[in-house]
Formats: structure tokens, sequence, C-alpha cells
């Protein structure tokens, strides 16, 4: 089997080939829908990589087969709410009132509100959804008046 070369710019970039999405693709496909366990030999001692790993590694490749972009990045334990109202796509004061409506988490530490990122990207999925859910009768509503 050829080897691929990774076309990377800097340390932080890697540029997947047509062949490499290729490849990417067809891994996809034989193993979509199944509950796989990744190991890695490393000088003739195999360890298994933690279900989580996997579940990243398998997001990757399946962004290399779509040809959609990734970005990967370590996110801090704890979120300022200025950061996570940048991550949600909505401004500090209305981050604010859905905290003090209960509609998502946060605590204190000291008298700063912060948040925890998997609560910050659950509530954006959410918001995300919602707003799907209303596009989608709203396109029902113009199908229903014959306007296109």
């Amino acid at each position: 089997m050829e080897t691929v070369v990774l076309e990377a710019q800097d340390k932080s970039s890697i540029f997947v080939n047509d062949q490499l999405r290729s490849e990417a693709s067809g891994v996809i496909d034989h193993v979509r829908d199944l509950t796989l366990t990744l190991s890695i030999r490393v000088a003739g001692d195999e360890f298994a990589l933690p279900a989580e790993l996997t579940g990243v590694l398998m997001k990757v490749v399946d962004h290399m087969a779509s040809g959609a972009g990734i970005v990967i990045t370590s996110m801090p334990d704890e979120l300022t709410t200025s950061v996570a109202a940048d991550l949600i796509g909505i401004s500090r004061p209305t981050l604010m009132k859905h905290i003090r409506a209960g509609e998502i988490r946060s605590h204190r530490v000291g008298t700063h509100t912060r948040l925890s990122p998997r609560d910050v990207f659950a509530f954006k999925r959410g918001i995300e959804l919602k707003r799907r859910e209303t596009l989608a009768k709203l396109l029902a509503a113009s199908d229903e008046l014959g306007e296109e």
C-alpha cells in the first residue's frame, strides 16, 4: 500500500488530499453503524484506545471523508460568560437571562459566573434544534399556502 503524505503548512494544519479523502470515505462506509474498538500496537505492545477517543478519531475520519473542515482545540474545564456567549452565538446579557431563567446550568466562583463546556454545547444544540423545528414549521405553512 502506498504511503499518503499529509500536506501540512505548519504543525497545526493538515490538508487532506483526494486519495486520503477517498480512503477515509471507504473506512466510514465499511464501519458505519458499528461499535468500534481501536487499538494501537507500538513495538509489539498493544493497547485499546478509550471509547471516547475512538469516537473523536472516527468523527475526524468522517469529516475527512465528506470533505468538511474540522477544528480540534482544547477547552478549559470552566468557561466565562463572555466565552460561553461567543460560543453559543448570543450576547452576554442574553446568556445571563437564560442562566437566570434556569435554562442553562452555571455556578459561581466568588463573584463570577462560570459554565461547563458540556452544558454550553448542549444549550447551543438545543437552540439549533429549535431553529430547525421552527424553519420546518414555516416551510410547511408556506407549502400549505401554496407559496414558493
